[in-house]
């Protein structure tokens, strides 16, 4: 039902991202939509058929947001924590909808589970280099637009068609 947007929204072309078995790389495309409010970091996104799943996305896309403001802002005691929450978010969303797919007998499941693996180490690489060479600007460019980009593409294609199969199941259909 619509789209998670407080404020007036703005498209902006750019240069996209997209998922391979080396991480996320650049593809000609949209950016993310963003949504003009307190925070100009905040994504724009649909609502899928499972209310979990709408409840962790927001989180992540909270999770997510805080973390761009926190390096906007300067304020970087907390920086750490926060991209490990993120992180532990991500993981322990990636095992709920997972379980969900098993459990409904998703067709797409090996698919939707590899994606959901190679972010997952992608996520984890970037994390370990940021720690190793301190290279703040890159991990914040990475977290604004290769992780916005694939984060509003999978809600909007691989979350949106398993939760509209996980609900017709539950509902017997």
């Amino acid at each position: 039902n619509g789209v998670r947007s407080p404020g007036r929204r703005r498209n902006f072309m750019t240069v996209g991202f997209a998922l391979s078995n080396h991480g996320l790389h650049p593809i000609r495309g949209r950016r993310p939509e963003m949504t003009q409010s307190m925070s100009h970091n905040q994504l724009s996104f649909p609502r899928v058929a499972l209310e979990f799943m709408n409840r962790d996305h927001d989180e992540f896309a909270d999770l997510r947001e805080k973390l761009l403001d926190l390096i906007d802002a300067g304020s970087l005691d907390q920086f750490g924590d926060r991209l490990e929450e993120l992180y532990r978010h991500t993981i322990r969303h990636f095992a709920e909808e997972e379980r969900v797919m098993q459990e409904a007998g998703f067709p797409a499941y090996p698919v939707h589970k590899g994606e959901h693996d190679a972010v997952l180490a992608d996520m984890a690489a970037r994390i370990e280099l940021w720690r190793r060479e301190g290279d703040l600007e890159a991990l914040r460019d990475w977290i604004d637009a290769a992780v916005g980009e694939w984060f509003v593409n999978h809600v909007g294609s691989m979350d949106m068609v398993t939760a509209g199969f996980v609900a017709m199941k539950q509902q017997g259909r």
